[in-house]
């Protein structure tokens, strides 16, 4: 199991998420599966964090 932080870029924003990639007896490989939604890096930067996606990749990090 392990975590990345998932980028998606939506009519001109870009969403940020923390996703477990783990694997899947049923699928016999691997999956994801979303850990906790973000919202966007424009809202982030409008409630003060300069650069979200390097303050959430440490959070990643400690997972």
């Amino acid at each position: 199991m392990a975590f990345f932080l998932k980028k998606s870029t939506l009519k001109g924003r870009t969403y940020l998420s923390i996703v477990e990639s783990y694997y899947s007896p049923q699928k016999h490989g691997g999956a994801h599966r979303t850990h906790k939604s973000l919202a966007s890096v424009e809202t982030w930067k409008a409630k003060g964090i300069d650069d979200p996606i390097a303050y959430f990749q440490k959070e990643v990090d400690e997972l």
